[in-house]
Parts: structure tokens; C-alpha cells; sequence
């Protein structure tokens, strides 16, 4: 027995000399290097700028091969009650950068009256309420005081929606004619700025109403909607917001697809209250009757509609397929109203629209100069 454990510690003593001994694994903070996840940050950035700076280098090359690939011309299926069909050939635009809005006026715009104005407005907690006086309404106060010469079609183009990004409204603003109306969203950042920008480059300011639409809550208006079923106080709070967001407005421009028709009592008071401020509504709804048409109509108030929304469907052809509709519509009557949302391919739709033969057969108009008294 003490033979072999002799011989059990010789060999043991023998192992520990010559055999690997066990590798101990470093701390965690050794292996982790500071400088090492620095540099790859790094690297991963240089990486990036030069992806950026490749795609800008050929951004040209890319809108020039993407125009190979885009039909150059588009066909307008029209079908008449007894089932016939026509096609109407429309031209499409080239490819362009949907970033940049096309200047098409250098009109030197005349700057509209500075707001607000005193005697048109009431201080209150949320802010400065319109108000008319026994002589004037803010409609008449603020509005463009354009005249029409006769002699063509009239067309106004309302753009809804506007302020939620600024720099899109500024270029917005500054690159289309004057007599395009601007409605700006209730919810917009720096809203006054941007109003008083709109009107001293000479466009006529109106304000989107939030209003409960057919697909609420999927489509929500926010936290300022007027709804069909809620008590009179609750909607004239929220009206009271609305009104004292800003000021130098002639009225409100409904929201789209809005659920509101002329039997629903509940929503009559903030109506009224709209109107005997000396403010106008125009209805975006071009399926329905007015909404507010019967009390407008009854008190010899401003109230206008909507003919066409130029953008129900996104994207450029799109929109210039519903343009040769407002086109075609213009023929039949004196005026066209039609209204889009500050989307880039919509404004590029509508410029390419405006300098093109069609567009020049209407003398474009403000919003206020087709509304109805009666």
C-alpha cells in the first residue's frame, strides 16, 4: 500500500511539472476595450456619411432611371350612366425630386392686413376670440380682396392641414401663388408665426376644424375634435380652444371625411356660434349636403363646399388624373373649389396642373371670393 502511494504522488508530482496547467479566464473588464468600441463606432459613421454622400452624388442618375421606368402618359377611364366608356389621354410629369416645391409665381404678393385687428376680438383665458362688430367681420377683414375680371372659369385651391412641419409650410408659402388658401391645423407649433408668415406673403388664412369622423376612432382628429354626440359645454370648450389658436383667419375649413350631417342637433350651437362671430365654413364633404348649409342659408352667413379632394387617392398620378376631372368640371360651371393636403407629390401634381394649358383656362381665386350668402 505505501509502495503505491509512493508512486501515485510521484506521478502526480511529475504531471504538475510537465502538464498545461488550466488557463484562468480573464475579468470582464480586461476583455472590454473603451477605445476599441469607440473606434468602431467610429468606422461605422465614416461608413454611413459615405453611403449618404454616394446616394446624394446620384440622387440625378436615380430620378433619370426612374423616369425610364414610368409611362409617360395615363388614361382617364370615364363610364356615362348607359354604361359607355370614353379615355381621355393625359400627359404625365417627369420624375422629379418630391422635396422641392416648383415655383410657378413671382407675383409680388400683395401682404394682407396685419392682425389682429382691434374691435375683432375678445380676450379670453385660451386666447384672442374673433368677434364682428355692427360694421365689419373678421371674414371681411382678413380675407383677400380679390376681384375676379369675368373672363374665365374661377378655381380656389385650398391646402388643409397645414403647420404640423413648419419648413414644409414655409416652402409651401413662399413658392405658390397668392391667391392659393392655406388652412392650418389647430394642433400646428408656432402657429401665429406661421399664419402671419402665410398672410404677409399675401395668402388668405383659414383653420382646419377638428371634427369626429365616419372612421373614428381609427382616424382620430385629436384632442380638440368636435363630436356629433357630447354636451354643449364640452364642444364649446373645445371650440373656445380652437378659435383663440391664432388669429387674422376668415373662417374653418372642415375635417376630412367628417361624420357630421344637417340633422345633428348636438353639434348646432358651436355652428352657430362659428357663424355669429362673423367667421365662414367651408364643408369638405363633396358627397353630401352641407352640413351647416341650412343655418348659413337661413342667416345670409359665408359658406362654401368642396367640388373635389384632389389627393382621395396618394400619389401624383393620382392627382393629376382628379385634376383633369376639376378640369373637365370647370366647363360646366363658373367655379371649382378643390382641396389637398400639403403632401409632396400632391403639390407637385397641383403646380405641374397650374402651368399647364388645362390650368390656364381658370382664373385661380382665394377661397372667400366663392363662398354663398344665400
Amino acid at each position: 500500500m505505501a509502495d503505491f502511494q509512493a508512486t501515485l504522488d510521484e506521478a502526480i508530482e511529475q504531471r504538475e511539472k510537465t502538464g498545461k496547467k488550466e488557463k484562468k479566464r480573464k475579468p470582464l473588464n480586461s476583455v472590454f476595450s473603451f477605445r476599441a468600441f469607440m473606434e468602431g463606432i467610429g468606422i461605422c459613421t465614416l461608413l454611413l456619411l459615405s453611403l449618404v454622400m454616394w446616394l446624394l452624388s446620384e440622387q440625378e442618375g436615380f430620378f433619370g432611371e426612374l423616369q425610364s421606368r414610368l409611362p409617360s402618359k395615363a388614361a382617364l377611364i370615364i363610364k356615362d350612366s348607359i354604361g359607355s366608356q370614353s379615355a381621355t389621354v393625359i400627359k404625365m410629369p417627369p420624375a422629379t425630386n418630391p422635396s422641392n416645391v416648383q415655383k410657378i409665381s413671382n407675383d409680388n404678393a400683395t401682404p394682407l392686413t396685419p392682425s389682429p385687428i382691434t374691435g375683432l376680438y375678445e380676450n379670453n383665458i385660451d386666447g384672442l376670440l374673433p368677434i364682428r362688430t355692427n360694421n365689419q367681420t373678421p371674414f371681411d377683414a382678413y380675407r383677400n380682396k380679390y376681384k375676379p375680371s369675368g373672363s374665365k372659369t374661377t378655381l380656389s385651391v385650398i391646402i388643409t392641414d397645414m403647420g404640423i412641419s413648419a419648413g414644409r409650410s414655409r416652402e409651401i408659402i413662399n413658392n405658390l401663388p397668392a391667391n392659393v388658401s392655406l388652412s392650418f391645423s389647430p394642433y400646428a407649433n408656432d402657429l401665429k408665426k406661421l399664419t402671419d408668415y402665410a398672410r404677409m406673403n399675401g395668402h388668405e388664412v383659414w383653420l382646419t376644424l377638428p371634427m369626429e369622423t365616419k372612421n373614428y376612432p381609427a382616424e382620430d382628429p385629436g384632442d380638440l375634435t368636435l363630436f356629433v354626440n357630447t354636451s354643449i359645454e364640452k364642444s364649446a370648450k373645445r371650440l373656445s380652444q380652437i378659435l383663440g389658436s391664432t388669429d387674422g383667419y376668415v373662417g374653418f375649413v372642415t375635417t376630412k371625411n367628417h361624420a357630421f350631417t344637417p340633422e345633428d342637433g348636438d353639434i348646432k350651437p358651436v355652428i352657430q356660434n362659428i357663424f355669429k362671430r362673423g367667421l365662414a365654413i367651408i364643408d369638405t364633404n363633396p358627397y353630401k349636403k352641407n352640413f351647416a348649409g341650412f343655418i348659413a342659408r337661413n342667416n345670409e352667413y359665408p359658406h362654401g363646399k368642396n367640388n373635389l379632394w384632389i389627393d382621395e387617392v396618394l400619389g401624383e398620378a393620382n392627382a393629376l388624373i382628379t385634376l383633369k376631372q376639376a378640369s373637365n368640371l370647370g366647363m360646366q360651371r363658373d367655379h371649382v373649389t378643390i382641396i389637398l393636403r400639403p403632401y409632396p407629390s400632391s403639390i407637385k401634381a397641383l403646380t405641374t396642373f397650374l402651368s399647364s394649358e388645362q390650368g390656364q383656362q381658370f382664373e385661380l381665386a382665394p377661397a372667400s371670393a366663392t363662398v354663398k350668402y344665400e
